[in-house]
């Protein structure tokens, strides 16, 4: 037998233990749970992946985007993808697979909601366009894909946005489309398990837009059209070959609300040989079926007139599949926008039946939309400063007893933007006489109904409106002027005090009234304000107080202490329209000496202006009203340039220092005071 050697023994004894050891694992099996792998399938193993997340401001950034408070954005509105801001973000993936793209936005209004977004490409329209959702401030959202879908943030065809990503290098690019939006923050999240994502792959059979509202891109085009800065149009004329030649753009859609629709556009028509198309829904369109639309030097929206047709096309569809089909007629006729809209036919009213006794509920009349009835009151939810255009309440009655009556209501006017009506007795009423101005209130209260006339919205002329009646049958007309202006009860009473002797408002006497030598007739006028060059976010109609004097010996109208109020609303051009009444045509063709006053503007004076002949303009625009008069006081001083909080979100408070009315206070409004303050105005 051999002597083992110290040297010997160890070897043998790590020999047992790795024997000992191996036999152990082979047991393992009975022992452990074993871990099952499918055929075929390597385990994965992933690394955790990097956070990518940058503030919007760290990326490279090239104009026309801006940098400021932390955020970017861009001042104007570019729909050319090339022609936008462009932030790019260089980052390197770990993990092959799905991403999605979040950011921290702010999309204040219908205006400024969009970007342009892409990985390692630049984007492309419309198809890359990144809809957001409104927001009143900052917030996160997750970046989608308009598509083939519509222009919103609930109609995107890629909604998230998923892309699939390679391990290494990428770049995310984002460019500026609309004008304001706001970019803060963004983040790039791993998403494990992946996300089926619709291919953009030609379909023969068009897939159905979201909604009845599309940019014109969105359709399936083809030649001879092409698709420039977000408009449809065609190079060549193709009236005289008929419809098939053209080129066709289609729009598959869905009706959920069977009716009757029409359809609108946003379209640029710059001559009368580039003015039409033939359009159809349903079916291709035949040689009769020309849409002419309206000369205009930039993108203006119409209705769908075919032939000499004077009111739009009603096409009656069905709940179900539909096909709206646009084939080109005439060169250089553009469309941006296409859409449909729901015809509300009123309900016929022939003879309404008279209510019983002096007294209803508003809800109890003949109400036609735009009213609407809520609640036991009615009320309409969209300004209409011209009588004819807002809802209508009739109320038929029989007065037994002749004699003076004034009517009695409970309303509510929440606030200055939503507190008058229209109001007659046995006629429409009329703008601006007819007018009730009502206190503003903070719930439901009793209130009598005025006429403004000749006074102000604080102090009408006929305070209360007495109507005198006699014995037989009447009706009450009330129509909408203010949105949610609330009515609830009515009630004619018999007026016991005497009749008041209407006189204008105010401590001075204007000039005399003149006797009327004709009927009356109104010119439309024409104001700029400043810091408004285009249709400005905000398009409301604005109030402007304005008086005369004549230079020629003649007869004046209104007064400082009782201005002429009229409403004046923005055009595309940002000049602000309006109709000015006058009490005869001795006033044209004569000079004079001409004050306005803005909303929120200084008053200016023109010293020799002619007023026009009837029907005509009278044009104000050679000078602009000098923004900053926010309190009303008549100047505009340090005062007002700290009444502007340009962090601001509060709705009414943007309401009253909101100079350039795009909905926003910033360093725009706050300059445009400065402008007030540092200029020299003829303001008398």
């Amino acid at each position: 037998m051999k002597n083992f050697s110290p040297q010997n023994s160890l070897i043998i004894g790590w020999s047992l233990f790795l024997i000992l050891t191996i036999a152990l694992f082979s047991l393992s099996d009975n022992v452990f749970q074993q871990k099952v792998v499918s055929p075929g399938r390597v385990p994965e193993i992933l690394v955790e992946e990097p956070t990518h997340s940058w503030e919007a401001e760290d990326g490279t950034i090239t104009e026309p985007f801006k940098v400021k408070d932390g955020y970017i954005y861009q001042d104007k509105e570019t729909t050319d993808p090339t022609k936008g801001g462009k932030a790019t973000y260089q980052f390197t993936i770990t993990n092959a697979g799905d991403y999605i793209v979040k950011a921290t936005v702010k999309a204040p209004n219908g205006g400024a909601d969009s970007f342009f977004v892409n990985i390692d490409a630049e984007p492309t329209s419309p198809t890359m366009i990144w809809d957001i959702a409104h927001t009143s401030s900052f917030a996160e959202k997750t970046v989608s894909w308009r598509g083939k879908g519509s222009a919103n943030a609930n109609g995107a065809q890629f909604n998230p946005k998923v892309f699939t990503l390679t391990a290494g290098e990428h770049t995310l690019i984002i460019r500026g489309r609309e004008k304001n939006t706001q970019l803060d923050k963004i983040s790039l999240i791993y998403q494990p398990v992946p996300t089926p994502t619709t291919t953009l792959t030609p379909t023969p059979t068009p897939v159905p837009l979201t909604g009845l509202s599309w940019e014109a891109e969105a359709g399936i085009i083809t030649t001879p059209f092409v698709i420039k800065d977000g408009y449809v149009y065609q190079e060549k004329d193709t009236s005289g070959s008929g419809p098939t030649k053209g080129g066709k753009a289609v729009y598959d859609f869905q009706i959920t609300d069977a009716g009757k629709y029409i359809i609108k556009a946003t379209v640029k028509s710059t001559s009368g040989g580039a003015n039409s198309f033939f359009i159809n829904i349903d079916a291709e369109p035949t040689k009769n079926m020309v849409w002419s639309t309206k000369v205009a030097k930039d993108f203006v929206d119409q209705e769908v007139i075919i032939g000499d047709n004077s009111k739009a096309e009603e096409y009656d569809l069905t709940v179900g599949s539909h096909q709206l089909i646009l084939r080109g007629r005439e060169e250089k006729t553009m469309i941006d926008k296409i859409w449909l809209e729901r015809v509300i036919e009123p309900t016929p009213t022939p003879t309404p039946t008279p209510l019983t006794g002096l007294s209803w509920e508003a809800e109890t009349g003949t109400i036609i939309t735009p009213f609407k009835v809520k609640d036991s009151y009615i009320y309409q939810d969209k300004e209409t400063t011209d009588p004819t255009k807002g809802g209508k309440a009739a109320y038929t009655f029989t007065i037994t007893n002749a004699g003076d009556y004034i009517i009695k209501t409970t309303v509510k006017a929440p606030s200055t933007g939503s507190n008058s009506f229209f109001v007659n007795i046995d006629g429409e009423p009329t703008t601006p006489t007819m007018i009730w101005d009502i206190t503003k209130t903070s719930g439901f209260v009793e209130r009598t109904v005025s006429w403004r006339g000749t006074g102000s919205i604080d102090k009408n002329q006929f305070n209360p409106k007495v109507f005198t009646l006699t014995a037989g049958e009447h009706t009450l007309i009330i129509r909408g002027r203010e949105k949610n202006t609330l009515l609830d009860k009515i009630s004619l009473e018999l007026y016991s005090g005497t009749t008041p002797t209407p006189t204008p408002t105010g401590t001075l006497t204007p000039t005399p009234t003149p006797t009327p030598n004709a009927s009356s007739t109104s010119i439309t006028i024409e104001v700029k304000m400043a810091g408004i060059t285009s249709l400005p976010n905000n398009s409301s109609a604005q109030q402007i107080k304005f008086y005369m004097t004549s230079i020629s010996g003649g007869t004046g109208l209104g007064s400082a202490s009782s201005p002429i109020l009229i409403d004046v609303t923005p055009n595309d051009e940002g000049i602000f329209e309006g109709t000015l009444t006058l009490p005869n045509t001795s006033y044209l063709n004569n000079y004079y000496r001409i004050r306005i006053k803005g909303p929120k503007h200084k008053q200016i004076v023109w010293t020799n202006k002619l007023m026009p002949t009837g029907g005509g303009i009278l044009d104000m625009t050679d000078k602009s009203l000098p923004a900053g008069d926010i309190n009303s006081d008549g100047v505009v001083n340090s005062i007002d340039l700290a009444l502007i909080n340009t962090f601001t979100t509060d709705a009414d408070e943007i309401a009253a220092t909101d100079l350039n009315l795009d909905n926003q206070i910033d360093i725009v409004d706050k300059q445009l005071v400065l402008n007030t303050l540092s200029a020299n105005y003829d303001e008398e």
